[in-house]
């Protein structure tokens, strides 16, 4: 889905704005003929896009709202607690133009109950607040206004303005003949989709002020219900059930009966969240309505659909299980009471969970959701056969991200040994009383199981589940092009370990699963929650075995247990890690992120940051993965952008440019600003052809030579980011495309002035010092070799062996 703000999509609402309203595929069309893209991308994008002014008429086609509505009137009666609160109540009236107060700026949208806090400072009572949607203005757009007056809401320019309408009695145009052939007396339809088609069809209507949108629908027969639109006495509620029942089937591909099984799960644990606790009697249970329940992929879907709607509460949900365990009938009794053990989980109580699931199983042995559940407990206590005997039983148990791990653990058999015979372990019990189907390990050992189990535990969970694809989201971003970004992600370890302890999810875990843990499991995994993330300097590397960590922010060396990165790291180099207690040695889980000199200020301010948010931490550690950023030295992107003009009298031209920038070279001037050189202008074949490396000084120079006596009419221009053109010639040993010969020179002018700047600069990555002085500095001569050989290397960066001569390196 294409997002607002990204040049193409708002290229694409330019287009939509000049010539809507259009369908996907005319839309399209229109996009290819300006070369945004080919038919096939234009098409997606067209069917994809999300803009906040983008909006749907009833027959599918697109309009941009803020010029589709432009100059169009809608009117509203106001009350006295609405002018008191500063607060149209929109339901019926303004809905067709609630898309142009989506944003921060008054006039905005408030919901009750989702912005209570506003409307408690607006003193609204709770007794007016028995509307869907309202539209908070400024008071002073109101206070002019008294009880009963017609307010008229109009759009110009993309926003919303307030008039007071002089005449009392206003037009009731007749909506019924459209409303008859849109809507029949069968269906119902979001309201500013019916009336945007409507005003389509009828370009003149509200032009003027008329009555309020809610009496012409009345007057016309229909009505308005949660902002849907149907005949009057339309059954809203089963068209919603329907609706909801509908949108099951599809999204989970499910037959209709499985997707009503669902929906009815869903509004049985409604109905018990309600004020008035329901009784037996009031809550009816139709065995047939909740059989298709029996099978796991319903039942799952069930809780899912259960568990993550908003407000969930686990005693509602408890609630409705117990109720389906009493009156749901044998077809779906191990259902029931996997829900029920699923909601005692949600409510912190797992040992009465685990026994739920097994009631499960006495009712369907084979119940895959009691028996994956169980397997988790068994491995979360440390019992890996029992997990293991679960696993097996499941379809496809062996391909649970548990089970490789879960054999490490298993008894060794000792097929020799008797049963009766002394243990081999010497202490002089029976092997069946002691070692028979057991098994020790050291903590050492188990370590990673633990940190298996907690990342089980969140990947398992729907919150902390979403909150994983939010982060992987994030981290992928630079890997467009990886067949699977999202699995590469997850797989590097960084995301889950943010939830687990950035995030909290380690937290929840523990207070959930702790009961279960192995003694000294637990007190492990009470110290892990002690322990930060942090920035580590590699002092000494055992290949193969392991390295010597300091970390930066407290000074402590730990000596890590490791053998796969122990052989790539180097010393002096900094990583990113949370370093652990894993039994007697100190170990590394959730990834090494490696650290550039450059990026060592920045990480540290992040780390001690009172409020850190995961998202930056993620966003930050990934950064590396983005192509190089070239940037002027006055921080701006660097674009090589050059324009050339028209000349039509050279003798006037040079003059107007030695007096502005200093006598030519060669027809060559340069714009200084101190010792930066910010542009060139230079006459070529007959033109005047300007350069500049960043967009914003690109403009002013146009601007400025633009105007200047004999200059002509511009001939063309071209911007091309040089951070994207570096990128191709970095991923290609031999470019495919060279750079364009009249931009080397110029991006080679820029780079040599820039490396000349750059040395007297002050460098977080040098503690504020600049390189000059880092390099006269003994103490900060390794950081600025590090620095430096940190630097990539290519056409159009700032060249290292340049930099070393002018820094006697």
């Amino acid at each position: 889905m294409t997002d607002a703000g990204d040049p193409t999509a708002e290229t694409a609402m330019l287009i939509l704005r000049e010539h809507g309203p259009l369908d996907s595929e005319g839309w399209a069309k229109l996009m290819v003929a300006q070369r945004l893209g080919s038919a096939e991308d234009m098409l997606e994008l067209a069917e994809n896009i999300d803009h906040p002014i983008l909006g749907l008429l009833a027959d599918g086609r697109n309009i941009a709202v803020d010029s589709f509505l432009e100059g169009k009137v809608f009117t509203h009666r106001l009350t006295s607690a609405e002018i008191a609160a500063g607060i149209i109540f929109v339901d019926g009236d303004l809905n067709p133009l609630i898309y142009l107060a989506d944003g921060e700026e008054l006039p905005s949208l408030v919901i009750p109950a989702y912005d209570d806090d506003i409307l408690d400072e607006r003193g609204l009572a709770e007794s007016d607040r028995q509307f869907d949607l309202g539209l908070l203005i400024s008071p002073t757009d109101i206070g002019r206004f008294v009880d009963g007056d017609v307010v008229a809401v109009i759009a110009r320019g993309g926003d919303l303005y307030f008039e007071r309408v002089g005449t009392k009695k206003l037009p009731i145009p007749d909506l019924r003949p459209a409303l008859v052939t849109l809507l029949g007396d069968d269906r119902s339809e979001q309201i500013e989709h019916v009336i945007w088609q409507l005003m389509s069809d009828d370009v003149t209507l509200f032009d003027e002020p008329t009555a309020p949108l809610s009496e012409l629908i009345a007057a016309a027969g229909y009505t308005i219900e949660n902002e849907k639109i149907a005949v009057a006495g339309f059954d809203f509620k089963t068209a919603r059930l329907q609706h909801f029942d509908d949108f099951i089937a599809s999204t989970y591909e499910m037959e209709p009966a499985e997707a009503s099984a669902v929906s009815a799960f869903g509004r049985l644990v409604t109905a018990y969240g309600s004020d008035d606790k329901p009784s037996e009697a009031d809550v009816p249970i139709d065995p047939l309505v909740f059989a298709p329940l029996h099978d796991s992929y319903v039942a799952e879907i069930a809780r899912k659909v259960s568990e993550t709607a908003i407000g969930f509460v686990p005693g509602d949900f408890a609630a409705a299980s117990e109720a389906l365990i009493r009156r749901g009938g044998k077809k779906v009794a191990a259902t029931a009471r996997w829900f029920a053990g699923r909601a005692a989980d949600r409510e912190g109580r797992v040992l009465d969970a685990e026994k739920y699931y097994e009631d499960a199983l006495s009712w369907n042995k084979n119940f895959e959701p009691a028996l994956l559940d169980l397997a988790n407990i068994a491995s979360v206590r440390g019992d890996a056969p029992r997990a293991i005997s679960f696993l097996n039983r499941l379809g496809d148990g062996s391909a649970s991200s548990q089970y490789s791990m879960l054999q490490n653990f298993l008894p060794v058999a000792r097929p020799g040994l008797s049963r009766n015979a002394p243990c081999w372990c010497g202490s002089g019990r029976k092997y069946k009383q002691c070692h028979l189907n057991k098994v020790e390990t050291s903590l050492d050992d188990r370590a990673k199981w633990l940190y298996n189990k907690a990342g089980s535990f969140v990947d398992d969970s729907d919150t902390w589940g979403a909150l994983i694809q939010d982060l992987a989201d994030e981290r992928a971003e630079y890997w467009p092009d990886h067949p699977d970004p999202i699995g590469r992600a997850l797989a590097d370890g960084l995301v889950v370990d943010v939830v687990l302890f950035e995030e909290g999810g380690f937290d929840d875990f523990i207070e959930r699963r702790g009961e279960l843990l192995p003694a000294d499991e637990l007190l492990l995994a009470q110290q892990w929650q002690l322990i930060e993330r942090s920035l580590h300097e590699v002092e000494s590397v055992r290949p193969g075995e392991g390295f010597t960590l300091r970390d930066v922010r407290t000074g402590d060396r730990n000596d890590v247990t490791e053998r796969v990165a122990s052989k790539q790291l180097k010393v002096g180099e900094f990583i990113c890690a949370r370093v652990v207690p894993a039994g007697s040695v100190k170990q590394i889980f959730g990834g090494i992120e490696p650290i550039a000199l450059s990026q060592r200020e920045a990480l540290l301010e992040l780390l001690d940051s009172d409020d850190l948010d995961p998202a930056d931490l993620v966003d930050f550690l990934s950064a590396r993965y983005a192509p190089p950023s070239l940037v002027t030295s006055d921080g701006e992107t660097m674009v090589a952008c050059e324009a050339s003009f028209a000349i039509d009298d050279a003798a006037t031209l040079r003059r107007s440019l030695d007096n502005r920038y200093g006598p030519s070279t060669d027809d060559h001037w340069r714009w200084l600003v101190g010792e930066s050189v910010h542009g060139t202008i230079r006459i070529v074949d007959g033109e005047l052809v300007l350069d500049a490396m960043n967009e914003r000084r690109f403009d002013e120079l146009l601007k400025t030579v633009g105007t200047f006596k004999g200059c002509g009419d511009l001939i063309e221009q071209q911007r091309i980011s040089a951070a994207d053109r570096l990128a191709e010639l970095l991923e290609s040993p031999v470019p495919s495309e060279p750079l364009d010969p009249d931009l080397v020179p110029v991006l080679d002018d820029f780079v040599r002035d820039y490396e000349v700047e750059w040395l007297d600069q002050p460098i977080p990555a040098l503690d504020g010092a600049t390189p000059r002085e880092a390099a006269a500095d003994p103490t900060r001569r390794d950081d600025l070799t590090r620095l430096l050989d940190s630097f990539p290397r290519g056409q159009g960066t700032m060249s290292v062996e340049r930099l070393r001569v002018m820094l006697n390196l």
